[in-house]
């Protein structure tokens, strides 16, 4: 993808960023490299190139009577006599100050943590702690096209990718449509059903994402139940990049896919999910790649951090503890993901 180019998902274009937003803590404001002064930054890197504030440690939000503030204080306590480890007692006074007294013991305990309040469908309060685990920068869209050129290039490794990306908790064309892919979906057919004409070719600039789907579909349910990890281990071939992909695919068992299942953005309502960042599309540079690129591109300049929570309920005395054990089991799965998709575009 040409950085300078915009990608157009509507009427209309939005420029993609041309900076490295490059975290200072939780300070004031994120700074933004200068593009013209950094390396190349990986493709699809999501935050505009503005100046990004950071959102404040505590989201402290409006309480009603005296008996709501002392049933979050008691709420924000039982959650942090459970996370920490340590037990402690509420402090004397107001209970609007019992519960600020919480959220300073918060900030000592787990640095940088968020607290919010929920509600559950039932009409129960509840808290949820928010502790930040990572800095999610860029889209890893995956190109699938590649994969369907090793059908005759290296039959053993044409059906243990389409295996492995069956196996994989991440949206592609195919399979496992999420809230982002589906509403690009529903774009591009509104758009060819508006613009069909006899004599267009929906497929002059390079194939459609429908026609690749409909080429495609078939061969790629034909290899769900695959054992692709069989297949690695005996294969064996000359050509140096498969090996790479062979030798990444190995790699693949000691890897939990599924790390950031507990994960979530800050402004966890407004329908993009951490996952939505890992995608299987049709081919690189495809009309739907740019789309969901920009797609993300347009979430992301209303409201997000690039930070990333683990979080942790608490509902009366059910408490859900925090997830993650180490930053390293989501870098682990970008990592691979970074790689894999080099490797791809290499076919």
């Amino acid at each position: 993808m040409n950085e300078k180019e915009a990608h157009t998902i509507k009427k209309g274009t939005v420029a993609l960023p041309q900076g490295l937003v490059r975290h200072s803590g939780f300070t004031d404001k994120a700074i933004i490299g200068n593009p013209k002064s950094q390396t190349r930054p990986t493709r699809g890197s999501f935050f505009s190139d503005l100046t990004i504030p950071i959102l404040p440690r505590f989201e402290v939000f409006d309480g009603g009577d005296e008996n709501r503030w002392d049933m979050l204080g008691t709420l924000t306590k039982n959650a942090l006599d459970t996370l920490t480890g340590k037990a402690s007692a509420l402090t004397e006074g107001r209970p609007e100050m019992r519960f600020f007294g919480q959220l300073q013991r918060l900030h000592m305990e787990i640095p940088d943590a968020l607290v919010k309040e929920v509600c559950t469908q039932e009409g129960n309060d509840g808290i949820l702690v928010m502790k930040p685990v990572f800095e999610a920068h860029h889209i890893w869209a995956i190109p699938m096209a590649p994969i369907f050129s090793l059908r005759i290039r290296s039959p053993k490794l044409f059906a243990s990718l389409l295996s492995f990306v069956h196996s994989l908790p991440f949206d592609n064309v195919f399979k496992r449509m999420g809230y982002l892919l589906e509403c690009l979906f529903e774009w591009s057919l509104g758009v060819s059903e508006s613009e069909s004409d006899p004599e267009t070719d929906c497929c002059a600039e390079g194939p459609c994402v429908l026609c690749f789907i409909e080429a495609h579909a078939s061969d790629y349910a034909e290899y769900e139940d695959f054992d692709w990890l069989a297949c690695m281990r005996g294969y064996r071939p000359k050509n140096t990049l498969f090996k790479m992909i062979r030798d990444l695919l190995l790699e693949a068992p000691i890897i939990d896919f599924n790390a950031f299942a507990n994960l979530c953005f800050l402004e966890d309502d407004m329908d993009m999910e951490v996952d939505d960042l890992i995608v299987f599309l049709d081919r690189e540079d495809s009309q739907l790649e740019n789309g969901y690129i920009n797609f993300v591109n347009e979430i992301a300049q209303y409201g997000y951090s690039h930070t990333i929570y683990d979080t942790s309920l608490t509902l009366g005395n059910d408490i859900k503890p925090f997830v993650m054990r180490e930053e390293g089991q989501v870098n682990a799965v970008f990592n691979f993901m970074d790689l894999l998709n080099e490797l791809l575009k290499k076919l």
